[in-house]
This record gives C-alpha cells, sequence and structure tokens, in this order.
C-alpha cells in the first residue's frame, strides 16, 4: 500500500512538473517532509491529514492516491477534507465491526485494543497511514473502500 501511494505521488508531481518544494508549499508542509515520504524509507508512516494535504495539493481525491491503476484525469472535487475522510473512515469500519469488538482487531502487530477505540471514537484526531492500513487488512478490504462513503459495506 506505502509503496502504491508513494509511486503515484510521484508520477503526479512528474505530470505537473512539481518540484518537492512545490509541492511542499502547496501542501502546506516542509520541503523535508515531502522528502523523507518521497525517500521510500522504511519508516514512511505519514498522517492521514498530510497525504490528503498532499493529494489537494496535487488534484487528486486521496482515495485514487491509494489505487494500483488511478484515474490521473478524474475530475478532483475538494468538497471533502481531512475531517470527513477521517469520519467516513470511522463510520464504515463501525459498520465493518456491527457484531463485532475492536478487540478482534487488535490481535494484528502494531495494534491495540485501546488504540482502534480511541480512533473509532474520535479521541485520535489525525491517524498514521500503519494504522488505517492496518484495520483495512484486518477487516479483509481495502483503503480505499474504507474512505468510501457507503450505506453498507
Amino acid at each position: 500500500m506505502y509503496k502504491v501511494i508513494l509511486e503515484n505521488i510521484v508520477r503526479l508531481m512528474n505530470r505537473k512538473n512539481l518540484t518537492q518544494q512545490e509541492l511542499a508549499d502547496k501542501a502546506s508542509i516542509s520541503r523535508v517532509r515531502v522528502n523523507q515520504l518521497l525517500s521510500q524509507r522504511r519508516n514512511f508512516n505519514p498522517k492521514l491529514s498530510t497525504l490528503v494535504n498532499i493529494a489537494q495539493a496535487l488534484d487528486m481525491d486521496f482515495i485514487e492516491l491509494s489505487k494500483r491503476s488511478p484515474n490521473l484525469d478524474l475530475k478532483f472535487d475538494n468538497t471533502r477534507n481531512f475531517n470527513e475522510y477521517r469520519n467516513i473512515f470511522i463510520q464504515n469500519v463501525k459498520l465493518k465491526l456491527i457484531g463485532k469488538r475492536a478487540k478482534s482487531l487488535s490481535s494484528y502487530p502494531g495494534t491495540s485494543e485501546s488504540g482502534i477505540s480511541e480512533l473509532l471514537s474520535g479521541k485520535v484526531l489525525d491517524p498514521q497511514l500503519k494504522t488505517l492500513v492496518t484495520i483495512a487488512e484486518q477487516l479483509e478490504t481495502t483503503l480505499s473502500e474504507l474512505f468510501n462513503r457507503m450505506e453498507k459495506l
């Protein structure tokens, strides 16, 4: 998942002829942070807000960044902000967990029942990508599915 997101960011930067500094300025993050993200280090674990800001700076929907074959010509609808993405994710995880406990997700390394509960209760305001990916894997779904507004999953 991480590699896909990185590849899509680089692809969009090249398509728009953006430097790291220009992307950083548009996304309101530091150039050092952009460099860290693009260096493909093992510790690539940005916060959701950082990825949403980068997607918006690239005129791309955040959901498309997580897809192996993003629609680069998709018209970007910037009405979804970071908070809405987070809320949609939380709602969809709760739908998937109906009849289960958050503890069922905490068996995966790097996640805890309290951490998941805090995310689902809204106490964690800006989750990290690794946490979101782990939850999607445990629910046997894709990250993009969990960020799409749906009635039922």
